[in-house]
């Protein structure tokens, strides 16, 4: 393996920032005023003259002081200018790194091999036109291509010269890319045990990808560590006894991979050394050219150099390249085993060979569940598929569905989830998903229940001539993982097992680990076992019920022993599945018109219109709710009747006031207004007894936050009585983004509850949700609605039609200054204010009410001011109180009229403790408490900018 060297990359350093010039003192500028004052001073005698001479020195040190300010100002800006083009260059460098890193990285990879590679990649094994064969030990430091072009300028300072000698080091070295030696040199591993095998393993991993089969043979010496190799398809040598090293022979060459506890018992062969440490670090002691250099080692797993070793194992015989020979035998070819009994009444097939013929097995007659058990790298996944496959090839998908469960990350049915007869692959990467699924599962009992009862059959075989059901086989790979994350699973796969006979349900269910794991309640139903090669006599026995399954050979995948009926297990080996294999079963078995019919139903949509929901006697539908417990999906609705008051939480456009156009657009509402003081009236008219009618409040807890201090309390109270008045018929709707500690009474008094998307799990918990039902990504609408997923409709948008949304408000009364009425006026501005009232149209005499105003102060009545009957008096609140006879004789026949004051103004002016309402505008409303004691919120002038 090897590449031609990355094309060198330029990068121009940045220029150093100036120095600033520095300023001398203007000598002549500084002496010359003082010559003149002195030559004036002696023409004119004046002592004034020599005022003069100080302009000089004055000047002259402004102007330094200003050149020096200049040229800090200047320095700053360049060290700016420098800093933003360090910045950049060192983002430009990384650039270049990463893509010339890549490029050395990117060979290794492809030869190392990934999950999605193609089996049948013709550069697969091709030697013909690369200079020679590479691989990498590990990860290091090396040199980078990038090229440091210096600037015009030199550095100015030490700073900048330090800092472009840094950006210069961090050119020059690139990290984390692979070492790459000649395996032909012999490499030997020398440290820890476990570590020096997983090395190796990495380095004879890419060898195996790198040397064709059909050129190298492959020595392999005894023991378990080295099992897996006898997996590949080169053909195998058996190497003698003790040997500590693995050796790739063709006619020209040798390639050797040796490994020790140290480098001394290293075989002299071995020119490149390798010491692996503690953890990833490793350090080259022996390599031509770069001895003693420090890299990060690379290591391989044992399952993971098995599961490779398959793959290269079908890849060479995609391509017709398998072993010549050596000491384990191919597994059967799938395209050559017959297909088994086509009876509807069966699901016979032949997916292996006992003692080289065909192996039957059906899980209908021999089952009617089976139990798959299996180590590691025994062969358990390409068991189940060439188990799936069979019955596909048998069966079209009106005779037999698959539904598969994997719970290793979903790459066991990736091979053949394309099939037409798959109506599902459940996955633990989407825990929500899976979930669902598997609720699904006891609903279908119920439909196939309902079913045969309604043809009159006792089970699936009795069904009328005409009238079909699939049988529905559910593989699960990995059950343990799966019933540990979900325990209470373990009762439905019993019901599965107890009555799936009948209903034409079966299982299989495959496991590492047998023992203790599959229940009694399910192995009892279970009749057929399979188990490859497991680690313990227990756990075969658990299976097959002998222990000759833990005495199968390591490094065959596919061997593996039956047991059918409680009979002695035979031995099989199973047949490995191509691709070609699975595209001739599902051409050879299309689904047809009719799509076979699914366990569940598909996933809620990320947008449902509100005609698409079904209208019931009650309530408004405001929603798709989703039942994967009944195998359907309903419409939602919120019946203030019968739910209760509704609180919605939900962050950012999570869907809140979207399903509060929804209900007002399909209910009688009243809608609260944002504005604070049209709140608190809204919520006063509702305590007076206005018609029932569902009230709605978007956005309640950024109201409640925009309330002044002393109003938020009292408007909380008005709002709790608002929520208990539900039995008079009046439903409340409330959203909000959370719950804070001043409406936890109100949440109280919801009985429903709405939970749409929030921004991370404990703000979801705390609103009342369900762990599970905690989606990040969840689209707007998306929530949980009584336990229940909900996908909320989207409010029909027709820009003819009014807002829904549209605030419940009256229009202020507005004060008419033109009708003569004697008012007292308490404004915080009164002289602004008694110009903005004469510009109104006050035409009567306004008095102007002072602290100081001793007459004022007398007086008890108004009259005795000497202004007219209709005369209007302003005054600041000091004023008022100064006056407080005046104030407390007017009160009980004059409205006062309070502008832009604190509620605590108006209890001292107007003697009383009740809270007046909020004002936003305080620039023009106000409180207006009448003769009679009344208070409510006026619209005092439009206009108060000084006339």
């Amino acid at each position: 393996m090897s590449s031609s060297p990355p094309e060198a990359r330029g990068i121009t350093l940045p220029l150093a920032p100036e120095s600033p010039q520095r300023h001398a003192l203007p000598l002549v500028a500084t002496v010359a005023p003082v010559v003149v004052s002195l030559g004036m001073w002696a023409i004119t005698g004046s002592p004034y003259a020599l005022a003069f001479a100080v302009l000089g020195p004055v000047i002259a040190v402004a102007s330094l002081v200003d050149g020096r300010l200049h040229g800090h100002r200047h320095a700053k800006r360049e060290w700016k200018r420098f800093d933003e083009q360090v910045a950049s260059t060192r983002s430009l460098i990384d650039e270049f790194h990463a893509e010339e890193r890549a490029r050395l990285v990117a060979e290794v990879d492809r030869i190392r091999g990934a999950p999605d590679d193609a089996p049948g990649d013709p550069e697969r094994w091709r030697l013909d036109d690369r200079p020679g064969v590479r691989v990498s030990l590990g990860l290091r430091v090396g040199a980078s291509s990038v090229r440091i072009a210096e600037a015009p300028a030199s550095p100015a300072s030490s700073a900048a010269a330090e800092r472009l000698a840094e950006l210069r080091a961090y050119a020059a070295d690139l990290a984390d890319i692979p070492l790459l030696v000649d395996p032909f040199l012999g490499i030997g591993v020398c440290g820890p045990s476990a570590l020096v095998n997983a090395a190796a393993r990495e380095i004879l991993l890419q060898l195996a990808g790198s040397l064709p089969p059909q050129e190298f043979s492959l020595a392999v010496p005894p023991g378990p560590a080295w099992q897996w190799l006898r997996s590949l398809p080169h053909r195998v040598l058996d190497a003698p006894a003790g040997a500590n090293r693995v050796e790739w022979i063709s006619d020209l060459r040798t390639a050797l991979v040796a490994v020790a506890t140290g480098a001394t018992a290293l075989p002299a062969e071995c020119r490149v050394v390798l010491e692996v440490r503690a953890g990833t670090t490793a350090r080259l002691l022996r390599c031509p050219g770069v001895e003693g250099q420090p890299i990060v080692a690379v290591f391989a797993s044992g399952e993971a150099a098995l599961e490779r070793a398959l793959f290269l194992a079908a890849a060479a015989g995609a391509r017709g390249l398998g072993r010549a020979g050596g000491s384990d035998a191919p597994g059967p070819v799938f395209a050559a085993l017959p297909v088994g009994s086509t009876a509807e009444t069966s699901l016979e097939c032949v997916f292996g060979t006992s003692e080289g013929e065909p192996f039957a097995v059906d899980l209908v007659a021999h089952g009617p569940h089976a139990v798959v058990g299996g180590t590691t790298g025994s062969g358990k996944s390409e068991l189940l598929q060439s188990w799936i496959l069979a019955m596909a090839a048998a069966h079209g998908p009106a005779e037999v569905t698959f539904l598969l469960v994997d719970f290793k990350g979903g790459a066991s049915f990736a091979a053949i989830a394309g099939l037409p007869h798959v109506v599902g692959v459940v996955t633990d990467l989407d825990e929500r998903v899976a979930a669902r699924a598997i609720l699904s599962l006891g609903a279908e009992i119920r439909f196939r229940e309902a079913f045969l009862a309604g043809l009159g059959a006792r089970d699936i075989g009795g069904m009328p001539p005409g009238k079909t059901l699939a049988r529905l086989v559910i593989v699960v790979d990995e059950f343990a993982a799966m019933v540990v994350d979900r325990p209470e699973l373990h009762a439905l796969f019993a019901d599965l097992a107890a009555r799936g006979r009948s209903l034409g349900i079966h299982l299989i269910l495959c496991t590492q680990r047998p023992a203790g794991v599959v229940r009694d309640a399910v192995l009892a139903n279970a009749r057929l076992r399979i188990s490859l090669r497991v680690n313990n006599a227990a756990d075969s026995v658990a299976v097959v019920g002998s222990a000759v399954a833990a005495a199968l050979p390591a490094g065959r995948p596919g061997a593996a022993v039956v047991s059918l009926d409680g009979e002695a297990a035979r031995p099989i080996r199973v047949a490995l599945v191509t691709g070609d294999d699975v595209r001739r079963v599902a051409a050879a078995r299309p689904r047809g018109d009719i799509a076979p019919r699914r366990p569940w139903c598909d996933d809620l949509p990320a947008v449902v219109p509100v005609s698409a929901l079904s209208v019931g006697p009650k309530g408004v539908p405001i929603g798709l709710l989703d039942l994967p417990s009944e195998q359907r999906q309903a419409s939602a609705a919120y019946d203030p009747v019968d739910q209760g008051n509704l609180l919605v939480v939900g962050g950012h456009r999570s869907g809140k006031s979207n399903l509060v156009r929804v209900l007002a657009s399909a209910a009688v509402v009243r809608v609260m207004p944002a504005s604070i003081d049209e709140a608190w009236e809204f919520l006063e008219r509702e305590l007076a007894g206005r018609p029932p009618a569902l009230v709605v409040v978007d956005d309640l807890d950024s109201i409640v936050a925009r309330l002044p201090d002393e109003h938020q309390q009292p408007f909380v109270d008005m709002l709790l009585a608002v929520l208990r008045s539900g039995s008079s018929g009046r439903g409340v709707a409330l959203t909000v983004r959370r719950i804070p500690a001043a409406l936890h009474g109100v949440a109280e008094l919801c009985d429903s509850r709405l939970i749409l998307r929030l921004p991370g799990r404990q703000d979801h918990l705390m609103a009342g949700g369900e762990a599970a039902g905690f989606d990040p990504t969840a689209p707007p609408g998306r929530g949980e609605w009584f336990g229940n997923r909900v996908q909320l409709a989207l409010a029909p948008a027709d820009p003819l039609e009014p807002d829904p949304l549209e605030p419940d408000s009256v229009e202020v009364e507005r004060v008419d200054w033109s009708d003569g009425t004697r008012r007292a006026v308490v404004s915080t501005t009164p002289e602004a204010f008694e110009q903005a009232m004469r510009r109104a149209g006050h035409p009567e005499p306004v008095l102007q009410l002072r602290a100081g105003d001793a007459s004022a102060l007398a007086a008890p009545t108004v009259e005795v001011t000497g202004v007219g009957a209709h005369a209007v008096i302003v005054g600041d609140p000091d004023a008022w109180q100064a006056a407080w006879g005046l104030a407390s004789s007017i009160r009980g026949s004059v409205s006062f009229l309070f502008h832009a004051c604190t509620p605590a103004e108006f209890r001292a002016v107007s003697g009383q403790r009740r809270l007046p309402p909020p004002i936003v505008r305080r620039s023009t409303d106000g409180w207006l408490l009448a003769p009679d004691g009344s208070l409510r919120r006026v619209r005092a002038l439009d206009d108060l900018e000084p006339g």
